[in-house]
């Protein structure tokens, strides 16, 4: 099975307008993998992108970190919390390598993966019932709120998300 998509996403950030080209998505009975390019001559070193939602290699969260990453950006990510687990492991194992390669050879680097719950905006949103499952054990400080605030600590602010 072989798709094809063209769709083009475009944000700005002050003066700087960043557009990926979304150019070629295959797969197959085992494996998926998408693929980005950006524009040619953006530099996007020194900033900071957060990704949210991405759990594994396949998907737009992935392709968007990736297109990012080649273009210089410290990427970040959000990774719901019941597959943050595998999603870490994953990492860990090299599961990923192949997918994590960029144009110049290098491997993207995900410097940091937070536990995102988007669903709540505060703590106090988070019910007693997910606080209690145990996809969510030992697991704090997911909500947006309080993401936000571990990135602010972290990187001081987000250029991209």
């Amino acid at each position: 099975v072989c798709a094809r998509a063209d769709n083009v996403i475009s944000t700005r950030s002050g003066s700087e307008s960043l557009s990926i080209a979304r150019h070629q998505l295959r797969a197959s009975d085992k494996t998926s993998s998408t693929a980005m390019k950006m524009s040619s001559g953006i530099d996007l070193k020194g900033k900071v992108a957060f990704i949210a939602g991405v759990g594994d290699s396949t998907g737009y969260g992935w392709a968007i970190a990736k297109a990012l990453a080649d273009a210089g950006c410290t990427i970040i990510v959000g990774t719901w919390p019941p597959v943050l687990k595998i999603f870490q492991l994953g990492l860990k194992k090299g599961q990923f390598d192949e997918d994590s390669i960029l144009s110049d050879g290098s491997k993207m680097q995900i410097e940091k993966v937070y536990p995102l719950d988007a669903v709540f905006d505060t703590p106090e949103d988070v019910p007693d019932e997910i606080k209690n499952n145990k996809r969510y054990a030992g697991l704090d400080g997911y909500s947006i709120s309080e993401v936000a605030e571990a990135v602010k600590a972290d990187y001081g602010k987000i250029d991209f998300l």
